[in-house]
Order: C-alpha cells, then sequence, then structure tokens
C-alpha cells in the first residue's frame, strides 16, 4: 500500500510484505483508511489506519467485507454478500446490524448527513429494494421510489446530491428522502467537472444541469451514437462515441472532434486519470488507453476479464473496475 500525502509529494510505501498480496482499499473517509490483503495461504487481513498510513491495526477478519462507507466522524459500516456490519471501536470487531428483512446486499452508501443508503439484489425483481437508515443502521425504511429498481451502485455528486445508478438513473437532492427519476430517459453515462456541473450522454446527444433537475441539450450529432463521458482533473470534458473523441474545454459550450478510437471498439465506460491518460473499457475482454489526452488509443486485451464496468479512478495511475469473470 502506498501513499501520497501531498499532491506535490510522490508516492510512498507504507504497508505491506512479501507473503501478502491483493491489496485494496475498499474504504476510505472522516480520517480513516481501510485496507483488506491476503495472506501466503489466502486468508484475508483487515487493515485500518487513522493517520494517513503511518501505523495499522488489524481488523477482525471472520467478517467478508466487500464495501465499506466512513463517515465524518470515522464510524464505519460494512456489507457482505449477505449482511450489514457496524464497527465497534471498543471491540475492534464488525458487529451484524440486526437487519433480518434485508438479503443480498449489493451498495451502500453514507450520505453528508450521516443516512445510509442500502440496495439489495436476488433472483426476481421484489429483491431488487433500495434501504434508507437515519440512525445509524438500527431501523431500515424501504424506498419506494426504488422499488424493484436494480441499483448497482449510489454516485455522490459534489453538489451534495446522490445519484442511484443501475437500469434506471434517479437522482436524489435531499439525502435519500426523495427520488426522480432522470426527466429525459436513462443516460449512459454521468460525468461532474470541476465546478460540480454534472453531464450526460445518451445516443446522438450531450446533456448538461446544474442543480436544475431538468437536462439542458449540450451538443449532438446526428448518428453520432454517444456513449461515454469524462472530465480531466482540470475540468476537460471527453465524449466517445463507437469511433471517435469529441472535446470540450468550456463547460460544454463548444465542442470540437479530438480523437479516434480503435476499430470495431466497442465503448461502454471512460475515466480519465489525469490529463493525459484516459482509458474506455468494453463489453468484451479489450480496454483502449490513450496517453496523449484522448487523441490516440490503443486496445489492450485483458483476457480472461469480460464487460469491464464501473471504471474509478484511484490514482494517476491506477483504476479500478467491476467485471461478470469469477477468475479475478
Amino acid at each position: 500500500i502506498f501513499v501520497k500525502r501531498k499532491a506535490e509529494e510522490q508516492w510512498t510505501y507504507c504497508y505491506g510484505s512479501d507473503d501478502l498480496s491483493g491489496a485494496q482499499l475498499i474504504g476510505v473517509g472522516g480520517g480513516k483508511v481501510v485496507a483488506s490483503v491476503r495472506d501466503w495461504n489466502e486468508q484475508v487481513l483487515f487493515l485500518l489506519s487513522g493517520d494517513e498510513g503511518r501505523t495499522w491495526d488489524t481488523l477482525s477478519s471472520d467478517v467478508p467485507l466487500t464495501r465499506v462507507v466512513i463517515g465524518d466522524m470515522g464510524t464505519m459500516f460494512g456489507i457482505s454478500c449477505e449482511k450489514v456490519y457496524r464497527f465497534n471501536n471498543s471491540s475492534n470487531e464488525w458487529t451484524e446490524i440486526d437487519a433480518p428483512q434485508i438479503h443480498c446486499p449489493a451498495a451502500l452508501y453514507m450520505c453528508r448527513n450521516g443516512s445510509l443508503l442500502l440496495s439489495t439484489g436476488g433472483p426476481t425483481e421484489e429483491d431488487f429494494l433500495v434501504y434508507r437508515s437515519n440512525d445509524g443502521g438500527k431501523t431500515w425504511m424501504v424506498i419506494e421510489a426504488l422499488r424493484s429498481v436494480p441499483i448497482q451502485y449510489f454516485q455522490g455528486m459534489q453538489d451534495g446530491s446522490v445519484w442511484a445508478i443501475g437500469n434506471s438513473s434517479l437522482r436524489s437532492d435531499d439525502c435519500g428522502l426523495t427520488w426522480f427519476f432522470d426527466s429525459n430517459g436513462w443516460r449512459r453515462d454521468i460525468a461532474t467537472d470541476t465546478d460540480g456541473h454534472t453531464y450526460s450522454v445518451d445516443r446522438n446527444f450531450v446533456y448538461s444541469r446544474d442543480s436544475n433537475p431538468i437536462w439542458e441539450f449540450c451538443y449532438g450529432r446526428d448518428g453520432a451514437d454517444f456513449r461515454a463521458i469524462a472530465t480531466t482533473p482540470s475540468g476537460v470534458l471527453l465524449a466517445a462515441t463507437d469511433v471517435a473523441i469529441f472535446i470540450s474545454s468550456d463547460s460544454g459550450a463548444t465542442w470540437q472532434s479530438h480523437g479516434k478510437l480503435p476499430d470495431s471498439f466497442l465503448s461502454i465506460e471512460m475515466i480519465a486519470l489525469s490529463e493525459d491518460v484516459v482509458i474506455i473499457s468494453s463489453p468484451y475482454s479489450d480496454i483502449a488507453v490513450s496517453t496523449d489526452g484522448g487523441r490516440t488509443f490503443t486496445q489492450r486485451s485483458i483476457l480472461p476479464i469480460r464487460a469491464i464496468k464501473f471504471l474509478t479512478a484511484i490514482s494517476e495511475f491506477t483504476f479500478a473496475a467491476v467485471t461478470n469473470s469469477d477468475q479475478l
């Protein structure tokens, strides 16, 4: 595990050894970092640092956590594939939250006011539920507006709003109390720039909005078939079609053709790790990588991994993704 405490500093080693592997950061917030590693016999160890990685404590490792959220005061909650947990600081252990109605937790999110949002999945539509808790997980209420809507993850925006993303896109401006469907239908991809403006793409158009719940037309090209959108750290917008990249440096006011994708590459998501490094995923076993800000791309196969989705930038050189492969 490496840490960079200031933008101008270099990445420095802060935890690890030759007999460990598979380090992952599974929760960051409230001055705390939670990570997981595997030891030489594949036992998962959970680690907690409260001092920017200078020291690490081992947490109880008998809970197979898949996601941890941390509040501003350092309160921690986690989910496994079956249950919901709260971390007990006094005993240094994860305590199961008594929520018998909750099955198959899929995504967990903590709003800015401390409320918890939890989505669940299952074999039928009736199993797709989203719960909200206002008391630290003691009680949970089903959000009726999201009933039977498969929610794969929650995305917090700089303006404090929360998106629930799945087969539909919904937004809440009041920490999950009320939700509304995207007024123009489902969006293929969503991005936020450094000023807090939100952008989305859908077929032939790019849309934008501030705090207004109505999407506004931003840019369009007949037959373009926009599929993905991303913002660089400086706020430059990049929109991808099946064959080309378009760029805007003025919050979507004007757009120019910028680059070309590899032949027959099907884009589904895009992230910009820096002003130069841009990565686009596909539903197959390929990704497209650019090191010149999206002007040219190299197609790379990462067999046997397929359906690379939910790209998340971790650093200038590292990103995480979800795949449908059981081999990673």
